[in-house]
């Protein structure tokens, strides 16, 4: 049977009393919390479980029947085991799962965890399909998931955040529940030593100054302030971006301000609408990109997509173009953008 990642985290024990499960998905930090969590719960419900096999594909290989091996054996003192696979694939596996021999075992837990399993998986399918037997998909933590994380990790090292700040961490698109660990690993780092943490220091800590660089030129591109683009180009092309790169940036922007409109003019509440951007809009840029959704025309937005393709054609039709050349470019566009401003 399936069970949703979040209910077996805030029902652990209400699951305990299965045997084997299956934990699968690319979020290898969310498989490796859920194992954790279900052989803590194990033990609590019996402190029998004290023996902790871990095996992963090598040993596997090496020893086809060692899950028979062990789920044969039983201990003279009625001690119980915990055996974890970590495996790579299922070919091995599938052949030594004898699951209507094993239905009767109960001194033995098994957690078998994998990284992607297809739906044609023949493993994945038989645990999804019986009822004794639990697999466990984990994939990218949702919201409410990481701000729980989140909010558990500030709480313990006592750092206080604003909620924009801790709005835009939460709202970073991280696939692993590890690299998101680590990133918050950084922010206390950071805090132990300065003790307070700025939005930019923040942004520097967790490694999106390049990120937010590009951003910031491509908001400045369409907006009524003032700006030397000499600097500002120089700036981001220092830091290893090529015109196509930052082209790049300067459509994905034009783009969302159009898909922002399209609900705006629909009067649908612009909060709401940006939340739903992935990957967020700076907190820091939030104001200013309100600001172009309500000021640029749907027609007029549309009109710089076509010049952008223009742009990009031209980059391409000339790759060894040298930086005059494409910040002569990139003045064009600002010129053509705010001519364009309504």
């Amino acid at each position: 049977m399936i069970i949703k990642s979040y209910e077996i985290l805030s029902k652990t024990e209400l699951y305990s009393k299965y045997s084997f499960f299956l934990l699968y998905g690319e979020n290898i930090g969310k498989v490796s919390d859920i194992s954790n969590e279900l052989v803590k719960s194990f033990r609590q419900n019996d402190n029998t479980f004290d023996t902790i096999l871990n095996f992963d594909q090598n040993d596997l290989d090496a020893n086809p029947n060692l899950l028979n091996d062990n789920l044969a054996s039983s201990d003279l003192f009625g001690k119980k085991k915990i055996i974890i696979f970590n495996l790579t694939k299922t070919s091995v596996f599938n052949k030594i799962f004898k699951y209507e021999d094993y239905r009767e075992i109960n001194s033995v837990k098994v957690i078998i965890k994998y990284f992607e399993l297809e739906k044609r998986n023949a493993l994945r399918n038989l645990f999804e399909k019986k009822k004794d037997l639990v697999t466990i998909p984990c994939y990218q933590d949702t919201l409410s998931e990481k701000n729980f994380i989140l909010q558990t990790v500030l709480r313990k090292e006592s750092i206080s955040l604003t909620h924009k700040q801790k709005e835009f961490i939460t709202h970073i698109d991280y696939k692993d529940r590890n690299i998101f660990k680590q990133d918050l690993n950084k922010i206390i780092l950071y805090h132990k030593n300065n003790n307070e943490i700025s939005t930019i220091s923040l942004g520097n800590i967790l490694n999106l100054k390049t990120s937010y660089d590009l951003n910031k030129f491509a908001i400045l591109l369409l907006s009524n302030k003032s700006f030397d683009i000499d600097v500002e180009f120089e700036n981001i092309s220092g830091q290893g971006n090529n015109p196509i790169t930052i082209l790049n940036r300067v459509s994905n922007h034009v783009q969302r301000l159009l898909t922002t409109k399209y609900g705006y003019k629909k009067n649908i509440n612009i909060k709401i609408l940006i939340k739903k951007l992935k990957p967020p809009v700076f907190f820091k840029d939030e104001e200013e990109f309100i600001n172009q959704v309500k000021q640029w025309s749907i027609k007029s937005l549309e009109n710089i997509s076509i010049k952008l393709l223009d742009l990009e054609n031209s980059l391409k039709i000339s790759p060894l173009a040298d930086k005059t050349e494409a910040k002569f470019l990139f003045l064009n566009l600002r010129n053509y953008a705010k001519n364009l401003k309504i």
